[in-house]
C-alpha cells in the first residue's frame, strides 16, 4: 500500500456577502481490495456511513492503531476522517457594524447595509424599502444575521479550527463604532464550537491606524496581530496589515517563522487579507499588498525548504 503525499479539498460557500471555505488536508490513500490500509479505511467509512445528522459527530473509534472520527461532508453523507488529517474553515469579509444609522441618501437598491458591502441578503428591495434595515433606527442588521448564520453553518462542519481573513467589520472611524463592532464580532464568533484566529485588514478594520489597532488588540489580543502554529507537519501563519503603511505585511515576522521551521518536511499555509495579486475582471481593480514584490521574493527563497507553500487571501 502506497500513500500519496497528501490531498487538499476546498469547498467554497458564498452566502449573505460572507465567504465560507471548508478546507481538508489529509493523506490520500490509494485504495485496493487487498491492501491492509485500504481495508481499514474502507471499514471506517462504512462505520460512519450508517450515521446521519447530528449523530454523525458523536462517533469516534479506533481500528487497530489508527484513530477515526466521523463528520458530515454534506447534510446527507457521514464520512470518516483519520486523526492525521486536518479540517479547517476560512471565513472572510464579514463587514460587521453596530451603532450606525443609515442616512437618507444611502442606497436602497437591493444592497442591505449602509456601506453598500453586503449584497441582497435574501430578497431584493424592489419596493425601495429593505426589510433588513430597521425602519425605526435606520440600522442595518444584515451583516449580523449573515455572520450568525455562518457560525451555525461552520459548526455543522465540525472543523478543527477557523481562520477569518480580514474585513471583520465595516469601514468606520476609529471610535466607539469600531470598538463596538469588534465586540459584536467577537460575541458572535464565540458561538463557534472550536478555536478561531483572526487577521486585521487595513481597508475596513483600520489596523494600520494606531487607534484602531489598539481596539483590535483589546478585542482579540496582542498575539492576533501576527500568529503561527503547527498541526502535525502543517505550518499555519497569519499576517495582519499592521506594518508601516496601508496593506503592508510584517515580512520580518514571516521570515522569522519560515526560518524556524525550514527543512522539516512541512507544508506551510500563509493567510492574509489582501491578495498577493488579484485582478478583478469586472471592475479592473488590482488589489494586492503594497510590498508584494518583496513577499514574492521571500516565498521563492523558501520554496525549496517546504513540501509546499500555499497562500490564502481574503
Amino acid at each position: 500500500m502506497q500513500k500519496a503525499q497528501g490531498s487538499l479539498e476546498y469547498l467554497l460557500i458564498i452566502g449573505g456577502g460572507i465567504i465560507v471555505a471548508v478546507v481538508i488536508i489529509g493523506s490520500a490513500l490509494f485504495l485496493t481490495e487487498t491492501g491492509t490500509e485500504g481495508t481499514i479505511t474502507g471499514f471506517a467509512q462504512g462505520v460512519c456511513a450508517s450515521h446521519l445528522g447530528t449523530d454523525c459527530y458523536s462517533q469516534t473509534f479506533m481500528i487497530e492503531d489508527k484513530e477515526f472520527a466521523c463528520y458530515l461532508s454534506d447534510p446527507n453523507h457521514c464520512v470518516a476522517k483519520s486523526s492525521d488529517s486536518i479540517r479547517f474553515v476560512q471565513v472572510t469579509d464579514t463587514h460587521l457594524i453596530t451603532g450606525h444609522t443609515c442616512e437618507p441618501n444611502d442606497p436602497v437598491d437591493g444592497r442591505t447595509d449602509c456601506y453598500n458591502n453586503l449584497v441582497n441578503y435574501t430578497d431584493e428591495c424592489s419596493t425601495g424599502v429593505c426589510s433588513w434595515i430597521n425602519p425605526g433606527t435606520g440600522m442595518s442588521i444584515a451583516p449580523t444575521i449573515a455572520l450568525q448564520d455562518a457560525v451555525e453553518m461552520v459548526n455543522e462542519f465540525n472543523p478543527d479550527f477557523v481562520i477569518v481573513t480580514g474585513d471583520l467589520v465595516a469601514p468606520s472611524p476609529c471610535d466607539t463604532i469600531k470598538e463596538e463592532s469588534f465586540a459584536l464580532f467577537k460575541n458572535i464568533m464565540n458561538g463557534l464550537n472550536t478555536n478561531y484566529y483572526v487577521i486585521g485588514a487595513t481597508s475596513h478594520d483600520g489596523v494600520s491606524n494606531s487607534i484602531c489597532l489598539e481596539m483590535f488588540v483589546d478585542a482579540f489580543g496582542e498575539n492576533m496581530k501576527n500568529w503561527s502554529f503547527t498541526r502535525g507537519k502543517n505550518l499555519f501563519i497569519g499576517l495582519s496589515e499592521t506594518w508601516e503603511t496601508n496593506n503592508q505585511l510584517d515580512l520580518g515576522y514571516l521570515e522569522l517563522i519560515l526560518n524556524t521551521y525550514a527543512n522539516q518536511d512541512m507544508k506551510v499555509f500563509i493567510f492574509f487579507h489582501t491578495q498577493i495579486s488579484c485582478y478583478d475582471e469586472i471592475t479592473g481593480a488590482n488589489f494586492r499588498c503594497t510590498n508584494n514584490p518583496n513577499l514574492r521574493t521571500m516565498l521563492l527563497a523558501h520554496q525549496s525548504e517546504y513540501k509546499s507553500v500555499i497562500t490564502i487571501g481574503g
